[in-house]
């Protein structure tokens, strides 16, 4: 067997406890005024938070009402990188006014940029503009403080801890947008965030995607890749859910007539990893990887009714299912599992306690299609 059981401990250790160090905490630290680097450790400064958080929310709101008192609407601001203008200044005189808000960007602007106010729109006007960390030890971009209607077009993020992190109950809706080298993670979403990405790409970054503490993402389309493949002990994955969050790779939004190429991973050591959490497989390509798809510690793979087709191929393993994993995969669309060097699909052997449906698999020109420990 290519893996033996302790290199899969090694990642979890790996992922779960250092990756959440390294990636979370600058989420917090260096955040505005805030110091949440202990969130969660005092409940007293949490509820004083979500008091102070709704005194703000009441002057945003009376602060809205004065200006459509006096006629105020959607605001549109231009920002010129190479002119030395910033997005944060451009936020910061917009700060007190929740009407919705569009900033253009021209150019690369290096900066650590963070939203805390709701209806907030940044664009490029070519996904060569946008945000790139100025200090590297923060996020390239920030959307904290549980708002919403955070929109973020053809433009590139990169750089930072996290080229992108989304906090707090948020919401982002991002579309055409690059993000790229980060140090830790792409997008980092956490605390009960919904993160939508459709037709975003990922490029160089050590963790494509994380989705943290019951945050929701979903994933139309786009792509994740890398220049070169990282083995252990800092290997790339493309996405992790964990802490009970849940991942949607789809071909479609919901509603949306238009389908989308399938999502893309490619080039990652683990393409996907679910411990504690959920990936649902509607969609995608899954391949040249070390592991395409890893399944374990309370992680499951599903698919569901509505799924497409989805294809894991020209991988090492297609997929490894482990200790307390769940593989579900019964949608009437098949999941071509081609080309497969070793296994298709392997079942940990001294695993003691997983979860095995799969009838809608379809096997093609792997070494094997499914380890004897499989049912």
């Amino acid at each position: 067997m290519y893996f033996q059981l302790k290199q899969f401990q090694i990642i979890s250790v790996i992922v779960l406890s250092s990756l959440v160090f390294l990636a979370v905490n600058p989420v917090y630290a260096g955040s505005g005024d805030h110091d949440k680097s202990d969130k969660g450790h005092h409940s007293g400064e949490q509820h004083g938070h979500k008091f102070s958080r709704l005194l703000q929310k009441i002057e945003d709101l009376e602060a809205r009402v004065d200006q459509l008192e006096q006629g105020g609407g959607p605001q549109t601001i231009a920002v010129d990188c190479a002119a030395g203008e910033t997005v944060s200044d451009a936020l910061a005189s917009v700060a007190n006014s929740s009407t919705p808000v569009t900033i253009t960007i021209s150019g690369v602007c290096q900066e650590n940029v963070e939203i805390h106010r709701d209806n907030v729109t940044l664009q490029g006007g070519s996904t060569a503009d946008g945000i790139e960390a100025g200090d590297p030890a923060k996020n390239a971009l920030l959307v904290i403080d549980g708002v919403a209607n955070i929109k973020l077009y053809n433009l590139s993020l990169s750089g930072g801890v996290n080229a992108l992190a989304v906090a707090e109950s948020s919401a982002v809706f991002a579309s055409g947008v690059n993000i790229s080298n980060a140090s830790a993670v792409g997008l980092i979403c956490l605390d009960a965030s919904s993160c939508m990405l459709y037709d975003v790409a990922f490029q160089d970054n050590p963790y494509s995607v994380l989705a943290y503490g019951g945050s929701a993402v979903t994933f139309v389309g786009g792509s994740i890749t890398n220049t070169a493949i990282q083995p252990f002990p800092n290997p790339n994955i493309g996405i992790i859910a964990s802490s009970s969050s849940t991942v949607t790779l789809s071909s479609q939004l919901p509603g949306d007539p238009l389908v989308l190429p399938p999502p893309a991973i490619s080039n990652s050591f683990f393409g996907i990893y679910a411990s504690g959490g959920t990936v649902f497989l509607n969609a995608g390509v899954v391949e040249n990887t070390i592991t395409g798809i890893v399944i374990e510690a309370g992680g499951s793979l599903r698919r569901e009714p509505q799924a497409g087709t989805a294809t894991i191929q020209n991988n090492n393993q297609g997929i490894f299912l482990s200790n307390m994993g769940i593989l579900q995969s019964t949608a009437p669309q098949p999941l071509n599992i081609n080309n497969n060097t070793l296994l298709g699909i392997n079942c940990d052997a001294s695993a003691d306690n997983f979860e095995y449906l799969v009838i809608d698999a379809v096997f093609s020109g792997n070494g094997n299609d499914k380890a004897s420990t499989c049912p």
